[in-house]
């Protein structure tokens, strides 16, 4: 993908850099060095490289699977680098330091370390963390609002956010298990704490805060007040009370436990079904609204069919690739995002969550997009 059509797409203008993101870049980069340097400094350097290496592998699948949804509409790559960041940089360090500190002075000296320790889990870090994690929103509600299209969206950028959290989260996890496993010579410590949160529950971060991205989501796509102050509060609490929930389970018992896996993996269930019905929606507005630009030279009736369904657009960039090569390939790619986008940017509209001006800037440059590659993409083949 071009430099201007990934700038058109993303609705800014060509050849600048957002010195906001950068800044952010910066600042989150800072704190995931001063987190790192917290683990060494208390676990020592092999323990963290330990860490760091058995956290890796859960996060890169996670990160596949989270980008592998995100391919009908992909949300801007910086822009999920960043989020991810924010998540593993910024959240962890300050959840570390609050929930130590809230630990230590409010939980400890009136319920003794063992039951302080676990209101910290189950009252404290859900709040700590589900705040700080779901904190990247309101930057991206701010700055960047046009990216969040529906649902989807809030679910992608929620669960980049709460995978670079638990990154760095299993990255602790791991260095005390490995301490704990040399000092006991007992290595069923690390192994039995990569097996509960590498493979039994790789998503609960990012599964808890899409609650709160669904509400960011719901706010950042109507445009009535009350509804959209709600939507964001009741997401919030609804990432509080699973992240709680979970957390407080081993005092539960094997069926306590049970019951609130079974309900974490009904909530996947459902997000699933979301994402899923989301689509259908964004392919139902791509037909409702591109056929009026048939005939402006921006779409052709040989390419409606083609732009229906994820299937037919592969077998379109597929036919390209072979005909024309990789630029006909990018081109092709290109084309059918810059389709999606006007689909939605009709949505918007529609829900009047953007001004007429905006709109017809908008449009304008979308569909001089889908000139440009349309053209780009049949030549080459």
């Amino acid at each position: 993908m071009s430099a201007h059509a990934v700038a058109i797409l993303e609705g800014r203008t060509p050849g600048r850099t957002s010195v906001p993101l950068i800044i952010g870049f910066i600042v989150a980069g800072c704190g995931l060095l001063v987190g790192m340097m917290i683990y060494v400094l208390f676990g020592g350097p092999i323990p963290t490289i330990v860490g760091f290496v058995l956290a890796l592998p859960t996060a890169a699948i996670c990160l596949g699977l989270v980008l592998q949804v995100d391919r009908l509409e992909p949300e801007p790559r910086k822009i999920l680098a960043f989020v991810f960041l924010y998540g593993a940089g910024i959240s962890t360090v300050i959840a570390l330091v609050l929930n130590s500190f809230g630990e230590a002075l409010l939980f400890d000296p009136r319920f003794g370390a063992r039951f302080g320790g676990y209101l910290t889990a189950t009252l404290g870090a859900p709040l700590v963390e589900e705040t700080l994690k779901g904190s990247v929103f309101v930057w991206l509600f701010w700055r960047r609002r046009r990216e969040i299209d529906g649902p989807t969206d809030g679910i992608i950028y929620a669960a980049m956010v709460g995978l670079g959290f638990a990154f760095v989260e299993n990255i602790n996890y791991y260095m005390s298990s490995f301490l704990a496993s040399v000092e006991q010579h007992n290595w069923s410590v690390l192994v039995g704490t990569v097996l509960e949160r590498g493979v039994a529950s790789p998503l609960c971060h990012p599964l808890f805060t899409s609650t709160t991205g669904l509400g960011v989501a719901y706010a950042a796509t109507h445009n009535t007040g009350v509804k959209r102050v709600l939507a964001v509060l009741g997401g919030w609490l609804a990432a509080m009370v699973l992240h709680g929930l979970w957390n407080g389970s081993s005092i539960l018992g094997l069926w306590g436990t049970g019951a609130v896996y079974l309900l974490t993996i009904g909530v996947i269930v459902v997000l699933v079904m979301v994402i899923v019905r989301d689509r259908r929606r964004t392919v139902a507005l791509v037909r409702r609204y591109i056929p009026r630009y048939v005939g402006t030279g921006a779409v052709t009736p040989h390419d409606l069919p083609m732009l229906g369904g994820m299937a037919e657009r592969r077998h379109a960039r597929h036919f390209a690739r072979t005909h024309g090569g990789m630029m006909a390939m990018r081109a092709m790619g290109d084309y059918q995002l810059a389709v999606t986008e006007l689909a939605l940017l009709h949505d918007r509209a529609a829900k009047r969550v953007i001004g007429d001006d905006e709109f017809r800037a908008r449009q304008r440059d979308l569909v001089a997009l889908l000139r440009a590659t349309h053209d780009a993409a049949v030549g080459a083949a």
